[in-house]
């Protein structure tokens, strides 16, 4: 078996990963976001106390 034939998944160093970042550049698209955030939170909340009251 030679290198580059190895067993599993590939294998990167830390230098070659790098973690995402989310870019808002327009109002719109920053709306969306916070929107999306506050309802993951909120909507949870309000069907918890609806349906457990």
């Amino acid at each position: 078996m030679t290198e580059r034939q190895q067993e599993g998944p590939p294998t990167y160093s830390a230098e070659q990963v790098t973690q995402g970042k989310i870019i808002l550049r327009q109002p719109w698209q920053r709306f969306v976001f916070v929107t999306g955030l506050a309802a993951a939170v909120l909507l949870p909340l309000a069907l918890g106390i609806y349906y457990f009251r």
